[in-house]
C-alpha cells in the first residue's frame, strides 16, 4: 500500500512491489495479504443486510444508486477501520475494537459520500446504458456493428468514470482515513501524520485529519503513478470477474436470473 504521506524511507519501501511485500511479511507475518479480512466481511454482511431490507423495486436504478451511496456512507467507519488495520502494525485489539466512534464518522463522512456516489455511479451507469440500448433496440435483430458500438460505449463510459472519479476519490478517502490513525497505533510503513504540518491534533484544537484538497495536493506524482498502476490491475481483474459472472448467469433459466439481486455486488 502506498503510504498516506511518504517520506524518503517509506518511498524506498513502496517504490518496488517486491520490497513492499518483503517489508509487510517481516512485520505482519505470512498472512499479511489477508489483514483486515474480518472487517471486510463484516462490512459486506452489513451491506447485504441493508440491501435486503431496502424499500426499492429492482428496476429503479437511480433509487438503487442513491440508496447504495447512502449505506456506503453510513458504513464508512468500517472502511476507516479497515484502512487502519492494513496500514498499522499488528495489534492485540480485536477487529471490532478498531472501529472508530461517531466523531470520526463525522470527519470522514464528506469524502465517504463523494467516494460512495462515484462508486455507485460507476456500477449503475453501465446497467442503465445496457437497459437503454435494450429498450431502444427491442427484440428485433440489430446489426453487428451497432451491437459492437453499444458495447464499446458501455466499456468506455465505465473506464472513464472509474479512473476520473472512483480511483481519485478512493485515494483521497484512504489518505484522509490514514491521517486519522490513532496515536497508539504504529504505522507499518512510516509516514508524516501531519501532512507537512497541515493536520492539527484534536487536543490542540484541530480536526485531527487532513482536509480533502490537501489529501490530493500532497499526493506526489510518483506515488500517483504507482497507485494508478495498481488500480489498473485491480480494474482489469474486476472486468474479468464480470465477464465470468455474465457467462455463468446467461445460461441459467429466467426464474433463476430474476431471483438474483445484482445490487448485492454494488
Amino acid at each position: 500500500m502506498e503510504p498516506a504521506f511518504g517520506d524518503a524511507i517509506s518511498r524506498s519501501i513502496t517504490t518496488d512491489l517486491q520490497t513492499a511485500e518483503t517489508h509487510l511479511r517481516q512485520h505482519a507475518g505470512y498472512w499479511y495479504r489477508y489483514r483486515g479480512l474480518s472487517m471486510a466481511l463484516t462490512h459486506r454482511l452489513a451491506k447485504v443486510f441493508l440491501i435486503r431490507i431496502a424499500p426499492l423495486q429492482g428496476t429503479n436504478l437511480f433509487g438503487w444508486l442513491v440508496y447504495n451511496a447512502v449505506i456506503e456512507t453510513l458504513l464508512s467507519n468500517l472502511h476507516v477501520a479497515l484502512v487502519h488495520i492494513i496500514i498499522s502494525r499488528p495489534s492485540p485489539k480485536r477487529f471490532y475494537q478498531r472501529i472508530p466512534g461517531l466523531s470520526s464518522w463525522i470527519k470522514i463522512a464528506p469524502i465517504a459520500a463523494l467516494s460512495s456516489v462515484a462508486t455507485s455511479a460507476d456500477f449503475y451507469l453501465p446497467l442503465g446504458l445496457i437497459r437503454f440500448f435494450g429498450e431502444r433496440d427491442g427484440s428485433h435483430a440489430i446489426p453487428k456493428a451497432t451491437g459492437l458500438c453499444e458495447i464499446v460505449i458501455v466499456l468506455i463510459s465505465t473506464v472513464l468514470l472509474y479512473f476520473s472519479a472512483v480511483a481519485p476519490a478512493r485515494a483521497i478517502f484512504i489518505r484522509v482515513a490514514a491521517s486519522m490513525l490513532p496515536e497508539q497505533d504504529k504505522p507499518i510503513v512510516a509516514f508524516d501524520r501531519t501532512c507537512g504540518g497541515k493536520v492539527i491534533p484534536v487536543v490542540l484544537g484541530g480536526s485531527g485529519k487532513v482536509c480533502i484538497p490537501d489529501a490530493w495536493r500532497n499526493f506526489h506524482w510518483a506515488a500517483r503513478v504507482r497507485y494508478f498502476n495498481a488500480v489498473a490491475k485491480a480494474f482489469a481483474l474486476q472486468v474479468v470477474c464480470w465477464f465470468l459472472l455474465i457467462l455463468f448467469v446467461l445460461p441459467l433459466d429466467f426464474d433463476v436470473k430474476s431471483a438474483m439481486n445484482i445490487n448485492f455486488i454494488a
